[in-house]
């Protein structure tokens, strides 16, 4: 089987490989003394250079969508696998560049030599020597013999569990429950392969979805809306029937009446509250494309949240045509809203709402939750500078002054792609289109062209996942 759920098993198994070996505490030493420790050249970046300097002066212009990343000098961020060596790579390239025998890491961001991003480190500073120091090894690399093991370092004696105890953390974590004596067998006669068949069959199992939409909604944070009709009255009640369960005749004494309309509007919104974290499980258990959580045509819906939004039995939209199965509270199928350019758990309410805008953020908070979540990038790391924004001198600072564009360059293109989303979560295109004072809305270098705005966060959706 492929998709979401091999990827997940193995992500499951090598999060659960790893075991400490505890070593001897009473020594805790270090082998050697660090003035006699050999610094290797990659040792030296990683630990020095990169978080010092690099990361926090530098990396937020020199990124593939920063102010500066149309120049040589462009760095990948931690989330991309073997940014470390692509970044001592480009660095040293560029340090190995001189005027008048002084490198140019060096001219450059100490100004000595045009810098569009200003005075970054003054020479003579901490930082500055950083770069020289790296500048010099450059120039005469330093190779390390075999180092000693320090005893100060966490891993030290870190070994791999065995894959019976793998499996048995594995199955309570994720299904809460201990391997049964099958899969002890199965992972006795085949090992690690019989860990990761255990695994598949565990992830066909209820209690899996369960962990997993609980893993997941530690990230979407949706559950929040759970509990009376804190979700529901969310709903755009100009287009659907979101309290439906109100004018529904129901038989009975007043009392009876009043329980069963409480029962269908807590039902109704826990449903509609979960609607984001059901499109993930849905993803997984139907072996989707894990992209279809941002890319899907269609929402999820029980038989009570698909009449908040005005889908019926009789409209045909129920996969059972309104048998018993159902009216089942934990049974969820997919829809499509007329009219809604749906884009998976982006353009649920739950979503919009947890993660909500107004007149003057312009939907930034979504930009930056949203690049967050799923473009690995933290845009408050991207400048560490002090901000003080009764100093600039710009007219629209967010667009002119380099003290803030380090950041808005990136975070407003893809403010634009949620603009037809309102403050309350509803499909409501701007009838102006989007601010003219706002950078247009655009992923990296590909602008929405007008023609796309109606569409654009599934635009914008499609484009991550070819990311």
């Amino acid at each position: 089987m492929g998709g979401p759920m091999r990827i997940a098993c193995a992500l499951v198994f090598v999060a659960f490989a790893a075991l400490g070996c505890s070593s001897s505490d009473e020594d805790t030493s270090p082998a050697t003394t660090p003035e006699a420790a050999c610094v290797s050249d990659a040792k030296y970046f990683a630990d020095d250079l990169w978080p010092g300097v690099l990361q926090n002066k530098c990396l937020g212009c020199h990124n593939a969508q920063g102010l500066a990343r149309d120049t040589e000098f462009v760095m990948k961020p931690a989330a991309v696998p073997g940014f470390m060596e692509a970044n001592r790579a480009v660095l040293a390239y560029l340090a190995s560049l001189e005027r008048d025998g002084v490198s140019l890491i060096l001219l450059k961001p100490s100004e000595q030599l045009p810098h569009g991003g200003g005075t970054v480190v003054t020479v003579g500073s901490p930082a500055y020597e950083a770069l020289a120091a790296f500048a010099a090894r450059v120039q005469e690399p330093v190779v390390c013999d075999e180092q000693p093991i320090d005893q100060n370092d966490p891993f030290v004696g870190v070994g791999m569990m065995s894959p019976g105890r793998t499996l048995r953390r594995a199955t309570l974590s994720l299904a809460g429950r201990l391997p049964n004596a099958d899969e002890y067998a199965q992972v006795d006669r085949l090992g690690e392969t019989g860990v990761e068949i255990a695994l598949m069959g565990l992830m066909r199992e209820p209690a899996f979805y369960d962990r997993l939409k609980e893993l997941f909604n530690d990230v979407l944070l949706t559950d929040r809306f759970l509990g009376g009709n804190n979700m529901i009255e969310r709903i755009d009640r100009d287009r659907y029937p979101a309290y439906w369960f109100d004018s529904t005749p129901l038989a009975g004494e007043e009392v009876t009446v009043d329980r069963e309309r409480r029962r269908l509007r807590d039902l109704s919104n826990t449903a509609a509250a979960r609607a984001a974290i059901e499109l993930i499980a849905y993803v997984v258990r139907t072996d989707r494309p894990f992209s279809e959580i941002l890319t899907a045509d269609y929402m999820m819906v029980n038989a009570f949240s698909a009449r908040s939004y005005g889908i019926s039995a009789e409209a045909g939209a129920f996969p059972d045509g309104g048998a018993r199965r159902d009216f089942d509270p934990k049974h969820f199928f997919p829809v499509s809203l007329e009219g809604i350019p749906h884009a998976g758990i982006l353009s649920t309410a739950a979503w919009l709402n947890r993660f909500p805008t107004t007149a003057t953020n312009r939907n930034r908070h979504r930009s930056w939750i949203y690049q967050q979540r799923f473009l690995a990038t933290d845009i408050l790391r991207l400048a560490d500078r002090p901000v003080d924004p009764t100093g600039s001198v710009h007219h629209n600072p967010t667009m002119n002054d380099p003290q803030c564009t380090v950041c808005h360059a990136t975070l407003d293109p893809l403010a634009g792609a949620f603009q037809n989303w309102d403050d309350g979560g509803r499909f409501r295109p701007p009838e102006n289109g989007w601010y003219g004072s706002m950078r247009p809305p655009a992923f990296e270098d590909e602008t929405i062209p007008p023609s796309g705005w109606p569409t654009a966060l599934p635009w914008l959706a499609e484009r991550t996942v070819a990311d």
